[in-house]
Order: C-alpha cells, then sequence, then structure tokens
C-alpha cells in the first residue's frame, strides 16, 4: 500500500516486518511474482544476525507526498541512520499496550465493511428525507468536506462512510500523486524529480492536481471530501485567497481526535492483508483466522518514527485550523476513540446540518441528471441486499432468463415499434418515443422540427417485388429549413430551450455541454473526421435517443504457475466508488469511462488508465483494441443507445492498478471461473454494461463454450445497436 509492487524485492525489504516461527507454506494463490517474495520474506525466520542484516536503511529517504495524512502528519521527516527494528508483533498481539493509567477510551473495536456500508444505508433512510437510499445525493444539495486527523485516528474507516453517505468524491493527495508519478504524466515527472532532489513540492503544483482532479460533473453536482490536505496553512491562505483554487474551499472542517496512546497501540499492532489491503489489529480489528499466512507489518512503525509524525501534525494543525474559522468556515472536532459507527454518526449529523443551511440560505439543489454514459439500466439491489439477491437467485432458475443470457436480456428491453426515427437532413441520428413526439407537437411545422418520412433502405427499395418493398418510415427532422450547421445549432438550442420550459427536458439536468451528433450509421468520429450534422445539448441526448459511446479496458494476468500458457487466467476488476451516483460498489472494468468528442479513441485510452488505474506508459502503450459491444434500452426519458469499444491489456507481473482519483473503492484480481461465477450467480454485483464486456472478453478468448444455452443469442445482443 506505501509503494508501487513493480519496485525492486530490496525496495519492498522496506515495508515488511518478519515474524520469526513461521514456516508453513503459502496456500496456493493468485498472487503477482513481486507479492510471492514479499510473502516469502515475511515467513522467513532469521535469527539474530540475519534480521540486523534486514533492518532497512531509509537515509536516503524523504517522503514529501503526503500518505493520506492531514496537517502536517505527513511522513517528511528525514530519517538518519538505520531506522530502528519494530517490536515483535504477530496475528494475536500487539507490538505495544499503553500502561492502564493512560488508557483514557472504553474498549471497542471496529465493524465489518459490511456493517459499515449497512449503518451508512440505515442513516440516510433516517435522514435524508425524500432521497432514495443508495442513492444518497439524490436532490441535495452539494457539500465540501476537508477531513484532518493524525496519523491512525480514523479517517481511513469514517472517511469512506461519509463519502457514501453524501455520494462525495473521496480523493487523497498522497494516492493522488502516487497515481502521477507511476503513471508519468507531465506533472508526474516533474514531481517525481523534486521529491528526488529531497524537495517539498510546491503548493501550486499541489493545488493544481487537486483542481484538476475535483473539477468534474460529479464532483460539483455531489461534492468533495479531502484526505490528505491542507499540509500548510500556507496552502489554506492560497485556496481561501485566490479565486483560481476556489473549488478547493471547504464548506465544513472535521477533524478526527484520538489519544496518543491510542494511536500508538493502534500503529505498533497494525497488519495489512496483501490480498484486500484491509487493515487488521489484534484487538480494534481482528482479522478472520484463514488470513494468518498473508498479513504483513510496516517496519516504519516504531516509536521514534510514530513520536515526530505526531508532533508535526500537532505543531501544524492549530494554524490551519485556526485559519478556517478566521475564513468563517464551520469546524468540529470529534471523539474517535470507540466505535467508528458511533464516529460516523455524530459526523454525518454534524455535516448534513450544515449541508442544510447551505441550501436554504442559497435556495439551490443539486442537478438531477448523471452523465449519459454513466446512466444505464436500472439497478436490481441495493448493495449488500442480502433479500434481493436471493431473489435473483430465484429469478434465474425459472427459465426466463439465465446466466450470462440475463446479463444480455436487461440490457436489450425496448421495442422499436414504439419510436419514430429522428432525422437531421434527411439523415437519421436516433429515435425519439411518442411521448417525446407529443411534446414536440407545438412546434411541429415550425423551422425547429417538423413530420416527415424517412424512405427505406436502397437495397430495399431495389427489391424485384413490389411487394416486399417497405413503405417510407414517419419521421421527425430537426431543424429542417436551416441551410448550415451554425444554423441548425441555434435553431435546434432553441428547441431544447423551449422543452426546458415546458418541463420536457429538466433545468436541473442541463449540462451546458455540446455533444457532436452524427449519422446513426456511422458511429463515433474524432476530433479530425467529418464535421458533426448538429451539436446538441448533452441532457437532451436520451430524448432524441442519439447514440453514447464509452471505452472498456480488460486487464488480465496469466497463470502464475504456466506463464507459457497464453490464455487469461485472472482478470483486474475495479469496485466503484460507493460515491458514484450510478451504481456505487458495482463491479465495473478496471479502466471505463465516457468518450469525448475532443479525443480519439486511443487519446481517451491512455487517459482514463492514468487517471483511474494510473498504469504507467508502458502498459498504456500494450492496450489492444478488440471490438466493440453495443445494445439498447428504453428509458423514461427515452431509448438509449450505448456503444463501448473494448480493449484488452495484459498486466505485467507485479503491476497492481491503482485508484489515486476517488473513482474506484478498490480493484480486485478474480480468478477467471469466480469471475463467470460472479455474473451467472450474482449478477446484481455488477454495472449492466461491465457485465456485457466480460461477457465478450470471455467469449473472444474462448471462456464460453459454443455449448453454452444461448449462445447464438448471446452473441447478437452483444451488438444489438
Amino acid at each position: 500500500r506505501e509503494m508501487p509492487l513493480s519496485l525492486a524485492p530490496l525496495g519492498l525489504l522496506s515495508l515488511l516486518s518478519v515474524t520469526g516461527g513461521a514456516s508453513e507454506q503459502l496456500p496456493p494463490r493468485l498472487v503477482s511474482a513481486a507479492t510471492r517474495r514479499a510473502a516469502a520474506v515475511r515467513l522467513a525466520a532469521p535469527g539474530p544476525d540475519q534480521a540486523q542484516a534486514a533492518r532497512p536503511t531509509l537515509n536516503d529517504e524523504k517522503i514529501v507526498v503526503p500518505d493520506g495524512a492531514t496537517a502536517g502528519s505527513a511522513k517528511e521527516t528525514e530519517v538518519e541512520g538505520p531506522a530502528p527494528f519494530p517490536p515483535p508483533r504477530s496475528f494475536e498481539e500487539t507490538g505495544y499496550r499503553a500502561p492502564e493509567h493512560l488508557r483514557t477510551w472504553a474498549p471497542f473495536t471496529y465493524a465489518s465493511p459490511e456493517d459499515r456500508r449497512r449503518a451508512v444505508r440505515q442513516w440516510v433512510q433516517q435522514n435524508r428525507e425524500g432521497e432514495a437510499a443508495g442513492d444518497a445525493a439524490s436532490g441535495a444539495a452539494p457539500i465540501r468536506v476537508i477531513l484532518i486527523g493524525g496519523p491512525s485516528s480514523g479517517k481511513g474507516t469514517v472517511g469512506p462512510m461519509l463519502s457514501q453517505a453524501f455520494r462525495l468524491r473521496m480523493v487523497g493527495a498522497g494516492a493522488l500523486f502516487r497515481g502521477e508519478v507511476r503513471a508519468r504524466t507531465e506533472r508526474g515527472r516533474r514531481s517525481s524529480a523534486a521529491m528526488a532532489r529531497g524537495e517539498l513540492l510546491p503548493d501550486p503544483v499541489i493545488l493544481d492536481a487537486l483542481n484538476d482532479c475535483l473539477d468534474c460533473y460529479d464532483v460539483r453536482r455531489n461534492g468533495w471530501l479531502l484526505d490528505g490536505f491542507p499540509r500548510t496553512v500556507g496552502q489554506v491562505e492560497a485556496v481561501l485567497g485566490n479565486e483560481r483554487w476556489s473549488i478547493l474551499k471547504p464548506d465544513v472542517v472535521v477533524v478526527l481526535e484520538r489519544p496518543d496512546e491510542l494511536i500508538k497501540e493502534f500503529m505498533m499492532g497494525r497488519m495489512t492483508d496483501t490480498a484486500s489491503g484491509q487493515i487488521y489489529h489484534p484487538i480494534y480489528a481482528p482479522p478472520p483466522p484463514e488470513l494468518k499466512q498473508r498479513v504483513v507489518w510496516r517496519v516504519d512503525d516504531v516509536p521514534g518514527v510514530i513520536e515526530r509524525r505526531l508532533s508535526a501534525f500537532r505543531s501544524a494543525c492549530g494554524e490551519i485550523l485556526s485559519a478556517y474559522r478566521q475564513a468563517g468556515v464551520p469546524v468540529a472536532t470529534f471523539d474517535s476513540a470507540r466505535s467508528e459507527l458511533d464516529t460516523f454518526r455524530d459526523v454525518a449529523a454534524f455535516v448534513e446540518g450544515v449541508r442544510r443551511e447551505r441550501a436554504a440560505e442559497a435556495g439551490v439543489r443539486s442537478a438531477g441528471c448523471v452523465d449519459p454514459y454513466e446512466e444505464d439500466v436500472d439497478e436490481m439491489c441495493a448493495i449488500d441486499d442480502d433479500e434481493c439477491m436471493v431473489q435473483y437467485q430465484q429469478f434465474i432458475k425459472t427459465g426466463y432468463a439465465a446466466g450470462f443470457l440475463a446479463a444480455v436480456t436487461r440490457c436489450n428491453t425496448y421495442s422499436l415499434g414504439d419510436y419514430v426515427p429522428v432525422l437531421v437532413g434527411k439523415i437519421q441520428v436516433g429515435w425519439a418515443s411518442h411521448e417525446t413526439v407529443s411534446n414536440l407537437t407545438p412546434f411541429l411545422g415550425s423551422r425547429m422540427c417538423r413530420y416527415t418520412y424517412q424512405d427505406p433502405p436502397p437495397a430495399a427499395e431495389s427489391a424485384p417485388d413490389e411487394t416486399l418493398r417497405p413503405s417510407p418510415t414517419l419521421a421527425v427532422e430537426l431543424a429542417p429549413m436551416a441551410d448550415t450547421v451554425a444554423e441548425r445549432n441555434e435553431i435546434v438550442a432553441e428547441l431544447v430551450n423551449e422543452l426546458v420550459k415546458d418541463g420536457v427536458i429538466p433545468s436541473a439536468s442541463l449540462r451546458h455541454e455540446l455533444q457532436e451528433v452524427r449519422p446513426l450509421d456511422t458511429g463515433f468520429v474524432g476530433p479530425d473526421g467529418p464535421p458533426p450534422l448538429l451539436l446538441l445539448e448533452r441532457a437532451a441526448m436520451i430524448c432524441f435517443g442519439i447514440p453514447s459511446y464509452g471505452i472498456h479496458v480488460n486487464g488480465y494476468v496469466r497463470n502464475p504457475e504456466d506463464p507459457s500458457d497464453p490464455r487469461p487466467y485472472a482478470v483486474w476488476v475495479a469496485v466503484r466508488s460507493l460515491s458514484k451516483a450510478t451504481y456505487p460498489g458495482r463491479f465495473d472494468q478496471m479502466v471505463a469511462g465516457g468518450q469525448p468528442s475532443s479525443m480519439t479513441l486511443q487519446q481517451n485510452v491512455k487517459k482514463e488508465c492514468e487517471e483511474e488505474a494510473s498504469l504507467p506508459p508502458e502498459v498504456v502503450r500494450a492496450v489492444r483494441a478488440t471490438g466493440l459491444v453495443s445494445y439498447r434500452y428504453a428509458t423514461r426519458k427515452g431509448l438509449s443507445t450505448k456503444r463501448l469499444v473494448t480493449f484488452d491489456v495484459e498486466m505485467p507481473d507485479g503491476m497492481t492498478p491503482l485508484c489515486a482519483d476517488g473513482e474506484v473503492e478498490e480493484f480486485k484480481l478474480l480468478p477467471i471461473p469466480e469471475l463467470l461465477d460472479s455474473i451467472r450467480q450474482r449478477l446484481p454485483l455488477w454495472k449492466p454494461n461491465a457485465a456485457l464486456v466480460v461477457i465478450d472478453f470471455a467469449m473472444r478468448h474462448g471462456l464460453i463454450s459454443p455449448d453454452e444455452p444461448g449462445f447464438v443469442t448471446l452473441a447478437q445482443k452483444l451488438r444489438a445497436a
């Protein structure tokens, strides 16, 4: 969690504490070579001389990018000479226990991740009136939260719960820069060079990186939660005094407080599951017994380092909080020396109170729509809804649609007889429902739109038998009297404004972004292609059935026991952030995103790989286009058509996707049988179109037998649009 696995094994030594006496073999499991080397180091039982030799020397390291730390708690202290060896720690025993007279807190233990998510949903249902459970930010004013706390103060536990409850994009400043450094973006290369020289990154570099990450529609709609920022009073003053970084000004500051003795206990006992990244502790978060062979400890969790980090945090925190208070930003401190569920409820009540006050003062609500690419087939279940999963299991046994067929069927539910073609200059660009056509009635016959007839395709006209030739189809033509694209854009924009006035297009859904409209049969054309027929407000795309485009990248690995076998052995799956407005917590491709018209597909793949998985250039260059998945389904707003260009990349040994922008909760490496079984048996866990891309991937690689029931239907419905 602290270093890329692609570093040399010697670098991994500095992250691991050896625990003598372990001689068992690791059970067979799917791990990278680097992880296997790390596990081997952990399981070694060195003698005194070996232990001394294994002690890391960090005298040439000066880490200046904060690791989820806040207000000066970043590991900025240069360690002179050999670091002290950590105290003895084990699966059952912590490395430090505070004296009884200093233990000022009552005993407590952390809840499981499932219980945390369940507690958040219950809080949402009880406190966010008028907002659907599982869609906490629907109709809510956005809120921007700074989360401050010392090392091991509970930010990594309470933060994701707040993110889920308020649909906030949670971004860690340290993770953001580690991602850019590994992806070797231009800013990442400059930052890496500065860090190599032992320099602190300039404030403008940090502020610009956060500003770029948070300048997106999801954040403007719901808000953000920042962890690891600010680190200095200078950064606070820059944000409060410069309009350039105004997006980083918080609405509320939350401080998590723990006694130093509890922090020492936690840091000198915490351990990490190498497979999931989950942190455990013998007392406060006991791990399941089956994890005994795969947990590791950090060797920098030693008294001297902890004392320095606490001191640095205390010295900077007061000034930072004072600066926020003077600027009128609400600041509140919460006791986190207790169950995180209790801490969350108190913090959430405070944040919700501030949010309601801001909403009442401003008289505004957040936008009620989402990106057309993100909006998809309705969810089957709320995440962790066991009852719904049981109902799904019963559903697939009915024979209506089972396994893979259920995935493609749910994404292709429509009848073209319920829609009429939408034309621009006699060329079809989409489909409009009869309801949409009815809403266009006041404008039919004007310069905005008119009824017309769509001629049958030339092949049909040449049919030898007159009775086989189809009749012209009734259609709606937009801006029929426009002579130029500019004139057409102006007329259609006027039509959209009228539809907004009539409530057909909700005013809150307007994005004020223009999307290119092209012939339905030509598909996506990059910026170097011919000009579009029309530029249309993004929120109006679905009303006229205009297709939206996206890119999906499958990252896979070979069998580590037989690397000569080229077949995919496991696939990296992204678990979507719980802050996402759509499909929070669902499985998705390793990399996926909407396709902007200003980029080529390859340019967008590069951008998304860098932002979502922090993939370095050599991995991005290995990404290969593999085809297209398309589907079409009916919605309340109109006929939605999605076209997804698919890509594959074989991930190098030891390379793990790293989320830096807060859009992914975690990455999981699923063996092929587990991957396919999750779609067959637990389809509600998946974002709908991601399941289609996995099925397409499996069919292309021969992982689904042609004897699979409905194989031909699967192939057809994966290209249905």
